[in-house]
C-alpha cells in the first residue's frame, strides 16, 4: 500500500535544504514534526513559495522531506491530508475542507470575536458587538462610568487595537464605518492562580484532535494588562494536568462542542481567572504558536497532531 502523503502548507517561507534555518526558536519543533510524521509512516512534504495549488488535493513545487533535508519536487503531487500553516482567509476551499487541519469554517470562527461569543458566551465575559455609534452608546450604558472595560476590533489578534480603560474614557469616534468592534467586560486577573502565576495572566490551553495537550502561562510586562507576546508579554509552558480544575471543567464542556461542529480542529483557547475565582474564555486561536513547545509537551503535541492527520488522511475525498 502506498504511503500516505502529508503536506505542511505555508505560503511565506523560503525554499532551502533547511527552510527553517532562519527561525532558530522554531526550527527544532518543525524538524520534530517532520521526523515524527516520517516515523509514523507518512511521506512528509512542505509547501512554501513557489508552491502552486492546483485544485483538489493537488500541489506542484513542494519540498519533500528525506529525513535529512528538504528537496524541491517539480511534479504535481496529490496529498492525503494538509496541515494548514498559512493565514489566508480563502483556504482551504470547500471541497477539501474536511481534508485540512483546520477547516475554513473554523478559521472563520477563530478570527471573528462575534462568532466566537455567539458559540461560547456561557463562558465568556459579557460582550457587545459594535457596528455603529448607536451600538456603541447602547453597549456603554451597561457599564458604570468608572468601570474598566475592553474595546477591541472583532478580527484583531496579538493585542492590536485593544483598549483597556474606564468606560468614561471611550468616545464614539472610535467607531469607524469600515470596521466592527466589541465592547467587553474586563476580567481582573490580578489575583493570579495559586501555584502557577502570582498576578495578571492569560492561560492558554492547546487542544488537538479533541485532546487537551498542554498549558501555556502568559504574563504581561510589569504594570501591563495584555499578555500577548507581541505586546512584550512572556510565556512558559507546563503540563495540562497543572491547569486549574475550574478551567479543565470548562475545557471538558467546550471542546466536544467545537469538535462536533468543526471536525476536531487544532486550536488554542485563552482563559483568565477573575478575582472571584471565575474562569473566563478570552478567545480561541486557529494558528498555534510552536516555539515554546518543549520536553514532554512536544512529544504529546507531535503524537496528537499525527493522530489527527492520520484520521483526516483516511477520509475519502
Amino acid at each position: 500500500m502506498p504511503r500516505k502523503k502529508i503536506l505542511v502548507y505555508f505560503t511565506q517561507r523560503r525554499v532551502a535544504a533547511d527552510p527553517f534555518a532562519h527561525l532558530p526558536e522554531r526550527r527544532e519543533i518543525y524538524w520534530s514534526i517532520f521526523q515524527e510524521g516520517r516515523s509514523r509512516g507518512f511521506d512528509m512534504y512542505l509547501g512554501v513559495i513557489p508552491t502552486i495549488y492546483c485544485g483538489g488535493m493537488d500541489f506542484e513545487n513542494v519540498l519533500f522531506f528525506t529525513g535529512e533535508q528538504f528537496t524541491l519536487q517539480n511534479e504535481r503531487i496529490t496529498f492525503d491530508a494538509i496541515y494548514d500553516r498559512n493565514s489566508a482567509k480563502n483556504f482551504p476551499p470547500k471541497d477539501i475542507d474536511h481534508k485540512t487541519l483546520n477547516s475554513l469554517a473554523f478559521k472563520t470562527l477563530a478570527n471573528n470575536k462575534d462568532l466566537t461569543y455567539a458559540l461560547l458566551q456561557k463562558h465568556m465575559p459579557l460582550t457587545f458587538p459594535l457596528a455603529s455609534k448607536d451600538d456603541f452608546e447602547k453597549a456603554l450604558s451597561h457599564f458604570h462610568k468608572e468601570e474598566v472595560v475592553v474595546f477591541k476590533p472583532v478580527d484583531g489578534f496579538g493585542g492590536k487595537g485593544v483598549l483597556i480603560t474606564e468606560a468614561k474614557n471611550l468616545k464614539p469616534t472610535l467607531i469607524t464605518p469600515d470596521k466592527r468592534f466589541i465592547l467587553q467586560k474586563f476580567v481582573d486577573t490580578s489575583n493570579g492562580v495559586s501555584g502557577l502565576v502570582s498576578g495578571c495572566h492569560d492561560l492558554r490551553i492547546l487542544v488537538i484532535n479533541g485532546k487537551p495537550t498542554m498549558l501555556q502561562v502568559r504574563e504581561p510586562v510589569v504594570g501591563g494588562k495584555l499578555a500577548n507576546m507581541s505586546q512584550g508579554g512572556t510565556a512558559r509552558e507546563v503540563l495540562y494536568e497543572d491547569a486549574p480544575q475550574c478551567i479543565q471543567a470548562v475545557i471538558s464542556e467546550v471542546h466536544p462542542l467545537i469538535d462536533a461542529l468543526f471536525c476536531s480542529p487544532m486550536y488554542s483557547i485563552d482563559f483568565g481567572i477573575d478575582t472571584d475565582g471565575t474562569p473566563y474564555i478570552f478567545e480561541i486561536n486557529d494558528q498555534v504558536g510552536l516555539k515554546t513547545i518543549t520536553g514532554k509537551n512536544r512529544g504529546r503535541f507531535c503524537q496528537n497532531l499525527f493522530d489527527s492527520l492520520e484520521r483526516i488522511a483516511a477520509l475519502p475525498l
